[in-house]
């Protein structure tokens, strides 16, 4: 049952669904029913041992300080507190924030992804094309929002883990569950963060360091990001590695991480016993990331601030050669996939049967009708009564005009004949009446020729209207009857009548179905011989198609190859100037102006609350300095960009060249296939596609019986509940 909360600085009642649609320690997640404007929120109701005077501060802190961030109406980042709420009797509850959408980001961090996961995921799957730049992406987003909240100055999140972090399957995250995390002013903690997660909390939390003992600084959330970009990029914990003595009794990963076990340390390697494969992917990893991991989990062991910050990997990804420069590679943008495991003999064999009109027939969709009638709007056998007809009557025309044609064609021979042995007879005249007689026919049948090409189609609606208007009329006619039991009794005549057509119905549908089976397994135990017979020649000829179509693929490789050095070339290049800039951002004047870029200093200059000790006049003249620096440094990167247009095109018409070979090879595969072993005088002979045509014709009136079973059912629900009025 709903409950009503209010918010105490507008005293607006809220309705919340009293049940929780997501639990935790501390409370659960509600539904907003109304007012409408808040249905895109969620109440947190907190438990009633975890409402006390300062988790009610810590959240009304929150809320007139929250940090800086870009949001739209469809996605926010940071998930944050926006109201507190209260009960009737005025008591702190809980509070309300925006509702996040997505899966836990958990579900990127093991090697393979859940099967439950729907196809919009595969590309974020190890082994797939995009993954490691998506995946590098997903970083990127992260590493934007935790900046974002450290920026404050006031906020370390403690808890962060995958499960506090909601992505969406086009890469952008949201951090969720941030009330619990610490509050630090003027170097002292207000509030104290409320939980922690072993494998993703650094080693100083086992040697006393504890939130709410001692202050905690973002050094400790940098330790956490780490580990998750690890499991992001790797698909496994940086420290998940069997040790050797003395740490072979270690077996949780918090013990490891107390002692400075990660994988890649530059201790000797004689700490591990057995490192698992993922974590080889590593050394696949530019430079810049290696080192960010190195300092954050290695040299981060000793001295906890030379950890990499959020603002570092931002950086760091952003300039990452996989999200420098994104080019499709010459196979994405010719499409060569999917031919790999092609069967060309299933391929050749249904070909042939389209080519045959031997396909097996689809089932019609049904539809009910709302009066009580049911059944398809236009059943298969209509049409195939339809078909027939016509079929019929063009053979009887066929029949008809060919009489005509013998008939005219003894007429005009007798004419001729007459004609040459009568003196005076002018066969020119009687030909030319001839003539005009037959001309004036069809001129005298055109208007009705339309009339007369219609009669099978209306006669067939005529006869599927009065099949169902004698269903209905039949209760109908129950309703005119004099007496309420002769109402009855003709229902019930009539229920009686439908239950038997029922059974007659059901006994048919199972012969038919008995029948289908039959041929079935004749049709299998054809084609099995038939495949056991040419087993050797089908091998052979998909072998050789596909052989074909992998020489060619070899050449578009190549010059995938050659477009994945091009883009760490282009790359780099890209990288170099950007340094450049940053280069001279670091100097000064630039340089006490914060911001990493030339538009975030600008930002700084025009913020009055900042004294840089900068004139109006300087002021003016930095800024058209930095905003020149940014149009020079990306001219630079536009003409680089532009330089490699034409030789990645170049690589794409090479490839385009393979591609060709590809589709004529595909073309043939199946004409070809067809003629090597000869499917159409062999397996395709005139038994089989008669067995066919019986199995396509069975299927039909299978289709068609279960259509009317439908119909039946729908007839005898109708009477059924007329029925009851009178019982």
């Amino acid at each position: 049952m709903p409950i009503q909360y209010y918010i105490q600085d507008t005293n607006e009642a809220i309705l919340v669904e009293d049940k929780p649609f997501a639990s935790g320690g501390e409370g659960g997640l509600h539904e907003i029913l109304e007012p409408a404007r808040l249905m895109t929120y969620v109440a947190k109701i907190f438990h009633a041992n975890k409402r006390d005077k300062e988790k009610e501060k810590k959240i009304k802190y929150l809320i007139a300080n929250p940090p800086s961030f870009e949001y739209s109406p469809e996605h926010q980042p940071i998930i944050w507190v926006e109201k507190a709420l209260y009960d009737e009797k005025g008591e702190f509850i809980g509070f309300i924030m925006p509702r996040a959408h997505g899966e836990k980001l958990e579900i990127l961090c093991s090697p393979k992804l859940p099967k439950s996961l729907g196809g919009e995921w595969n590309r974020l799957r190890f082994g797939h094309d995009e993954a490691m730049r998506l995946r590098m992406k997903v970083c990127y987003n992260l590493a934007a929002a935790i900046h974002q909240i450290h920026a404050t100055g006031r906020y370390v999140l403690v808890d962060l883990k995958p499960d506090n972090i909601l992505i969406r399957s086009n890469g952008v995250v949201s951090i969720v569950d941030t009330d619990s995390i610490e509050v630090i002013e003027n170097g002292e903690t207000l509030f104290p963060a409320t939980v922690v997660t072993p494998e993703y909390t650094p080693a100083e939390y086992y040697n006393g360091v504890k939130p709410g003992k001692v202050l905690i600084e973002d050094t400790w959330d940098r330790f956490s990001l780490a580990v998750i970009y690890y499991r992001l990029l790797m698909g496994v914990h940086p420290f998940a590695a069997s040790s050797a003595a003395p740490y072979d009794v270690l077996t949780s990963l918090g013990d490891k991480i107390k002692e400075g076990l990660f994988v890649h340390t530059k201790t000797p390697k004689s700490k591990f016993l057995v490192i698992p494969p993922p974590h080889k992917k590593f050394k696949t990893l530019d430079d810049t990331l290696r080192q960010c991991f190195m300092k954050t989990l290695d040299l981060g062991y000793e001295d906890i601030h030379q950890r990499t910050t959020a603002e570092e990997w931002g950086t760091a990804f952003l300039n990452n050669p996989l999200l420098l420069v994104d080019r499709p590679l010459p196979s994405k943008a010719l499409k060569v996939t999917g031919l790999e495991h092609k069967n060309w003999y299933d391929m050749a064999l249904s070909q042939a049967l389209v080519d045959l009109n031997l396909t097996p027939p689809k089932r019609q969709l049904a539809v009910i009708d709302k009066d009580g009638g049911g059944g398809p709007m236009m059943p298969s056998s209509f049409w195939k009564q339809i078909k027939d007809t016509y079929k019929k009557a063009g053979s009887a025309t066929w029949v008809v005009a060919k009489f005509i044609g013998i008939v005219l064609a003894v007429i005009t021979v007798f004419i001729l004949v007459v004609g040459t042995f009568t003196q005076g007879y002018e066969v020119t005249h009687a030909l030319k009446f001839l003539l005009e007689y037959l001309i004036s026919i069809p001129i005298y049948l055109l208007p009705v020729l339309p009339f007369l090409l219609l009669i099978p189609f209306v006669t067939g609606i005529i006869r599927l209207s009065s099949q169902r208007a004698s269903n209905l009329g039949s209760v109908l006619s129950s309703t005119f009857a004099l007496t309420t039991a002769q109402k009855q009794r003709s229902l019930e005549d009539r229920q009686y009548s439908l239950f038997s057509k029922r059974v007659k119905l059901k006994q048919r549908l199972q012969e038919i179905k008995a029948e289908l089976d039959i041929l079935k397994q004749v049709k299998q135990k054809k084609e099995q011989e038939f495949n056991r017979k040419n087993n050797q020649a089908i091998n052979t000829t998909n072998k050789d198609i596909q052989t074909q179509i992998t020489q060619e693929r070899l050449g578009i490789a190549e010059q995938d190859q050659l477009a994945q050095s091009l883009m760490k070339e282009e790359a780099q290049k890209v990288r170099e100037c950007r340094l450049k800039l940053q280069e001279l951002l670091d100097k000064v004047p630039y340089k006490v102006i914060p911001g990493k870029t030339p538009q975030q200093k600008i930002g700084s200059l025009g913020n009055f609350n900042l004294d840089l000790g900068f004139s109006p006049e300087e002021v003016i003249q930095i800024t058209k300095e930095l905003q020149a620096l940014e149009d020079v440094t990306q001219q630079e990167i536009d003409d680089i960009k532009a330089s490699y247009d034409a030789n990645h095109q170049a690589l794409i018409e090479k490839g385009g060249q393979f591609k060709i070979k590809i589709d004529d090879i595909t073309k043939s595969a199946t004409s070809d296939m067809r003629q090597k072993i000869n499917i159409d005088n062999t397996l395709l002979n005139k038994s089989y596609r008669k067995l066919l045509k019986t199995r396509n014709e069975l299927t039909l009136e299978l289709y068609d019986e279960e259509m009317k079973l439908q119909d039946l059912n729908e007839h005898i629900r109708v009477v059924r509940d007329e029925l009851n009025k009178y019982r």
